[in-house]
């Protein structure tokens, strides 16, 4: 009587979402939930599980150890990281990229990635295996790895899947991209349908996607509108957290939790949360507004196994979104920058003679010292021994001028000696260009550099000939 009655509350749950035959249900009109759920698999974009097995052993594992000791917040904010990447461009970590002269507005500066976190977890995976494996690894599908490691440990391990790779790393990288493909807070559920099917996401993904609002904090400004002013009940939303909301939110700026009852825990408490009124947006509220939403949530509530499984699928079918191959995309060697523009930046500041023969107190490793032979021994008060000259003129060369027979005395004043420092820059350059606009940029390039020379002293080679090269060819 039990188990019949768990199954007869999953289909009262789902209601029309368990008829129909996009997706919704089970799969195949299975009356009962099943006990046991299967890796989620796609093969898209050339995509495939254990990508680096080959090219690069470990890098999974390598991933997997820097989002394990980072804070719930950082976790949390990777996953969100992996959300909007994919949402903009597509899942090429175009949301990594910095601005530079060329682009001083990607995405990373577009106003819903204005909170986004996680950048420097990248950061420190990607370092780790560029020295494993330099060149192999793209940042899009490090952002991948540290979205799919974050929602494990989050779960307490119950969210555990393998994630395809493969992807390249996107060129494109714009503002103005992220507002018209970013679901906004305030979206009611038709919108939030049409979105996420513009990435090839149905409404089983949109809904158990939302599930990842069990994590992280949220600015006040994002659901002012929801919160009514002091001493009045003009919201939907559950009193208590209205009146609680009210005194956490002195300003737009503050944050909130976004799940107040499990915040640094990604599980099925937002379901609850949605039916009890009891969140923030009103896109999460606008779930329950709609009969196909509303069965999904009540059904990833009841049955969080059910929910795991959808979510784990949900991430694995948005990672295939708009991926980048070798045609369209490259590996970075910086998460940040281009590979292109990785080049101008190091050697725009023409740094590596200050680098290679300056005392230096930035991050880069110091050297290992090197060991040079001994001179040959020799007194060096012994002058050299030169042969007599000959007492005989040498013939001139055929057709040459005849040298003159007298020379004027050398002049008894020595000459100038040269200034000291280098010359006066050009007309409109100046030292401490970027003093105010970008303090630490040159302290940046000195980094950079410094510890590409430390590993290998031919590229501080390079990069001079770089230069000479650059000024040489469209001054």
């Amino acid at each position: 009587m039990a188990k019949l009655a768990v199954v007869l509350t999953l289909l009262a749950l789902l209601g029309s979402v368990a008829c129909q035959t996009d997706g919704y249900g089970y799969g195949g009109g299975s009356p009962t939930p099943p006990t046991t759920y299967p890796q989620p698999s796609y093969t898209g974009g050339g995509l495939k599980v254990g990508y680096y097995d080959y090219k690069c052993p470990g890098a999974e594992d390598v991933v997997r150890k820097v989002v394990g000791y980072k804070d719930a917040g950082v976790k949390a904010g990777l996953v969100r990281l992996f959300f909007h990447d994919c949402f903009v461009q597509g899942c090429d970590a175009s949301v990594l990229l910095d601005p530079t002269p060329a682009n001083a507005v990607p995405e990373k500066v577009g106003i819903p990635n204005l909170t986004l976190r996680g950048f420097e977890a990248i950061d420190e995976a990607k370092a780790a295996l560029e020295a494993r494996c330099p060149g192999v690894v793209s940042c899009a599908d490090i952002v991948a790895f540290a979205g799919r490691d974050a929602s494990y440990f989050l779960s307490n391990r119950a969210i555990d899947f393998d994630m395809p790779a493969g992807r390249y790393d996107g060129r494109v990288s714009l503002k103005n991209e992220t507002i018209p493909n970013l679901p906004p807070p305030f979206a009611d559920v038709d919108r939030l349908k049409q979105m996420f099917a513009a990435k090839g996401l149905d409404t089983v993904d949109m809904v158990a996607l939302s599930g990842a609002h069990s994590i992280g904090r949220s600015q006040c400004s994002s659901f002012a509108d929801r919160v009514p002013p002091s001493g009045t009940t003009t919201s939907d939303m559950d009193a208590n957290l209205a009146a609680s909301l009210q005194r956490q939110c002195a300003t737009p700026s503050d944050t909130v939790a976004q799940d107040a009852v499990t915040p640094d825990a990604l599980d099925n408490q937002y379901y609850k949360n949605v039916m009890s009124r009891q969140v923030l947006f009103k896109s999460d509220a606008a779930l329950m507004t709609a009969a196909d939403t509303m069965g999904l949530v009540r059904a990833s509530a009841y049955f969080p196994g059910w929910w795991n499984a959808k979510f784990a699928e949900a991430m694995v079918k948005m990672g295939g979104a708009g991926v980048k191959t070798a045609a369209n995309g490259e590996i970075r060697k910086q998460c940040r920058a281009e590979m292109a523009k990785l080049a101008v930046l190091l050697t725009l500041l023409a740094l590596v003679g200050s680098v290679t023969c300056q005392g230096y107190t930035g991050n880069a490793s110091p050297p290992t010292p090197i060991t040079y032979p001994s001179p040959p021994s020799s007194s060096p008060s012994t002058p050299p021994t030169y042969p007599p000259p000959s007492s005989t003129p040498p013939s001139p060369a055929p057709m040459s001028p005849s040298p003159p027979t007298t020379y004027p005395p050398p002049s008894p004043t020595p000459p100038s000696p040269a200034p000291a420092g280098p010359s006066p820059p050009a007309p409109g350059l100046r030292v401490g260009y970027y003093s105010s606009s970008c303090p630490k940029a040159e302290q940046i390039v000195k980094d950079a550099v410094k510890n590409a020379v430390y590993a290998n002293r031919g590229i501080g080679a390079g990069l001079v000939r770089l230069f000479f090269h650059d000024c040489f060819v469209e001054v």
